[in-house]
């Protein structure tokens, strides 16, 4: 396998020494700190031309002529050389013309010796180092492979992780006011050759959306109404083009113009917008369009074409419509061999050669090739069916056309459709069909005892309430059209959390195409989601070979976490009236601990905020409490000799605190049972959120890897594994890490373990790219955080509130989470 990842020698005994760096506009007795932790791409562009000024200023910092120095655009600078604590002050006259615009007064660039880790011993084993230090260290390699690059202004930088060319030809613009940039995301892993441990670069392609610097104006027209514009553009940083040093945000355009708006000048006279920029300003402006209004200003109003964007700013995702969402996906959905040659340019565009004088002066040298590590031979389980065993075709899929393992039962559910979007024939028939095919697979499915039509436009005033009167009802099927102007999705969810029904929706169009082209493959697909929201199993793999061991129907618990935090604002608070309200964050849990060992189901729950990793009180309790359902649902299994534990969204560095401080907290739960029960526990932490990518090469050809791919980058620690087809563009590989193992159990069969996970999503015939306990956890996670949402958007009352208005988490979970309800026990996510 060519694997992106670009080992990193370090040639030299030298250490680097660190620096903390303050930048500070000086105005009398004021003094401004540009270089913020929160600093936008276009201050931080500031910070490196003024740094760099500062350089050449005082003399490569006193340092002699091979002084080298890497800077992360904030307050982080390695140098090559020991240089003495000091101040340089950068004079407006020596100022770029960006600078020029940006700054009128002298700017301060100080440079002062970090109080930890000021000498970094590059050289020392990565293996040796301290937590902290190889934090430091991977920091580091990470910024100083792009420098030269960033020096030649070939890429800006978004943040630590993200750089994005400033290659205009590669700009493609969506509408007036945002544009599509290509870039990379990277960052710094570890491989291990089997000889020695080393660092390596990794990088991928990518495309980020963006706001382009244009005026308000331009932006404006690229929208198709000023309540799209407000959205998208919400927060944005502009300044005025008259007076570019100011920063100012963005809050919407108003439904005034320059010719109605009036406000009183200083004279004490009434003038309009418009007539004050023609006497005043000596500006014409455009008369008809929206004035925009920004925040925390004394002249809160501006005329649309005397404000600009500022550079670099990207867009969050939820901020774009459905219709950009899909192009920005299919500029970054590239074919295997795109995507190859991509960050085969972006290695190039480093120059990570001999004449790159960064890394001369830092003793170190880049490989510029792909690695070429092997793959482990592929294994993929055989996959028990009601009655038959499958075995997975290359490609990972397998044939499920069989009774399922465990088919479900229900005595009474109901059918609710749009009506005026859908046809009751075409309901009639579709639910004839699920009975029969139903049936065929082992499930009592009886006729609904209602089918009912429902004015899906107004569901929380006609239908929603109503709910309440279906005594005895276990599911509801929704039919409704999806792109009929309104949203129901958020409001059907609710119904589940509310009254504890499990739900399940269906696209109108997608139900007249099943019935009238009698499609199989999607009536199979919604039975599927049925059996398992029912609490059914739909197929189970099998634990062979060195998995054996840990096989889920010889007793192995296994657990899955992690959190989600709310988007709402980069601080996760808001106003609400004088109160700044932070938004809770939800831990997502899942866990095998239903009659069937081979179901994951699970839960979330709300924690502060401040808990970035996970409340340890939390996890305890609700560690607990799926134990106790362990002990009632497979009694036989009350107290499992192995427990595994997988864990997404946490970064290396936490992984010390999953070892230990939330590891004792799952032995304390488990000493609450019985003080005598000493489980072994397996922790791995499993993400996809890096940067390395895997190709094959076959023939010449640059493509995915076969599904069931497997290759180890730290024996015995650490491996990427691609269980997956990719269905579009190219294969994103599951790093899996080996925290912890307190058993006898071989990484192989760790390995294999893992690789059969993949293979209990239950709704395909075919693996997934995460295991199913993490794939889960996900899923809950986010829906804890759209649950509250909508919750708050219908029942603004009903929210659990302290005194002070901040959230009461443990009222949120008792009345928002499912802990305690049935579908705690079932997949009500299918």
């Amino acid at each position: 396998m060519e694997v992106a990842a670009f080992p990193i020698t370090v040639k030299g005994t030298n250490p680097v020494f660190n620096y903390d760096v303050s930048v500070e506009l000086r105005s009398r007795d004021k003094k401004t700190v540009i270089n913020k932790d929160r600093s936008d791409p276009q201050d931080k562009s500031y910070c490196r031309q003024l740094v760099r000024l500062a350089c050449e200023k005082s003399g490569k910092f006193g340092g002699d002529d091979k002084l080298a120095y890497v800077y992360d655009g904030l307050s982080c600078l390695y140098a090559s050389q020991d240089i003495e604590d000091q101040d340089v002050i950068v004079e407006p006259a020596e100022f770029t013309d960006k600078l020029s615009k940006a700054f009128r007064r002298e700017i301060v660039v100080r440079l002062t010796r970090t109080a930890s880790n000021h000498e970094l011993c590059i050289h020392t084993p990565p293996d040796k180092m301290s937590v902290d230090q190889l934090s430091e260290f991977k920091r580091f390699l990470s910024l100083v492979v792009c420098q030269y690059a960033l020096d030649c202004e070939r890429y800006s930088v978004l943040d630590h992780g993200h750089l994005f060319s400033t290659d205009t030809e590669k700009v493609v613009v969506l509408n007036g006011g945002i544009e599509l940039r290509q870039g990379m995301s990277k960052g710094i892993r570890l491989v291990d050759n089997g000889k020695i441990l080393k660092a390596a670069f990794e990088v991928d392609f990518s495309t980020s959306a963006f706001y382009r610097a244009v005026s308000l104006a331009d932006a404006f027209k690229g929208f198709r109404n000023p309540d799209e514009a407000n959205e998208v553009l919400r927060g944005v940083r502009i300044h005025p083009d008259y007076d570019p040093h100011r920063s100012l945000n963005f809050v919407a355009f108003t439904k005034d113009t320059p010719l109605t708006h009036e406000f009183e000048s200083r004279d004490g006279k009434m003038t309009t917008v418009l007539k004050y920029f023609e006497d005043v300003k000596k500006q014409k402006i455009m008369p008809k369009l929206p004035l925009v209004s920004v925040r925390q200003e004394k002249a809160s109003v501006f005329p649309a074409d005397t404000v600009s964007i500022i550079p670099h700013q990207k867009v969050r995702i939820e901020r774009l419509g459905p219709r950009l969402v899909d192009t920005l996906h299919s500029h970054n959905a590239v074919l295997p061999h795109v995507r190859y040659q991509n960050i085969s340019d972006i290695i190039r565009s480093l120059n990570l050669t001999d004449s790159n004088p960064i890394l001369k002066a830092f003793g170190l040298s880049v490989q510029s090739t792909f690695s070429n590590i092997p793959s482990s031979k592929i294994w993929r389980p055989a996959v028990q069916m009601g009655g038959t065993i499958s075995q997975p075709k290359d490609d990972g899929s397998f044939s499920a056309r069989s009774k399922y393992l465990v088919p479900a039962t229900v005595t009474k559910w109901a059918v609710l459709y749009d009506d005026r979007g859908v046809r009751a024939k075409i309901v009639e028939t579709l639910v004839q069909r699920l009975c029969a095919e139903g049936s065929a697979k082992g499930m009592k499915l009886p006729t609904p005892f209602i089918i009912q039509p429902i004015d899906m436009a107004n569901f929380m005033k006609k239908a929603f309430l109503n709910i309440k009167e279906f005594t005895g009802v276990a599911y509801i099927l929704v039919i409704d059209p999806k792109d009929a102007g309104f949203s129901t999705h958020s409001m059907i969810k609710l119904v589940e959390n509310y009254y504890k029904v499990v739900t399940q929706q269906l696209d109108s169009q997608l139900v007249e195409k099943c019935v009238e082209r009698n499609q199989r493959m999607t009536l199979e697909n919604i039975l599927n989601k049925m059996n398992l929201k029912l609490g059914g199993v739909n197929y189970a793999p099998k634990f062979s070979d060195e998995a054996a061991e840990l096989a889920l129907d010889k007793g192995t618990f296994v657990i899955g976490y992690q959190t989600a935090h709310s988007r709402m604002s980069t601080e996760k608070v808001y106003t609400e009236g004088e109160v700044r309200i932070t938004e809770p964050s939800v831990l997502g849990f899942t866990g095998n601990y239903m009659a069937n060992p081979n179901l994951f189901v699970g839960n979330w729950l709300y924690q502060d905020v401040g808990h970035e990793i996970v409340n340890l009180q939390t996890l305890e309790e609700q560690t607990l409490h799926v134990l106790t359902l362990l002990k009632t649902l497979r009694p036989t299994d009350a107290k499992p000799k192995t427990i595994v534990v997988f864990r997404d969204g946490i970064s290396e560095p936490q992984y010390p605190e999953f070892e230990t401080d939330e590891l004792q907290a799952l032995k304390k739960t488990c000493a609450r049972i019985d003080p005598k029960w000493k489980p072994k526990f397996i922790l791995i932490v499993t993400t996809k959120e890096h940067d390395t990518r895997i190709f094959s090469r076959i023939n010449g050809r640059i493509e995915n890897p076969t599904p069931g791919t497997i290759i180890v980058l730290r024996p015995g620690k650490e491996m990427l594994a691609t269980p997956q087809k990719a269905i579009k563009g190219t294969a994103q590989p599951v790093k899996i890490t080996l925290v912890k193992n307190e058993t006898t159990v071989p990484f192989e069969g760790i390995k294999k373990f893992v690789h059969a996970l993949s293979y209990t999503h239950q709704l395909t015939a075919s693996p997934t790219g995460l295991v199913e306990p993490i794939y889960q956890a996900d899923v809950l996670a986010k829906r804890g955080l759209s649950t509250l949402v909508t919750f708050k958007e219908h029942f603004p009352t009903d929210v659990p509130r302290l005194p002070t208005l901040q959230y009461d988490v443990d009222g949120l979970n008792k009345r928002l989470s499912m802990k305690g309800s049935r579908l705690e026990r079932i997949r009500f996510t299918a």
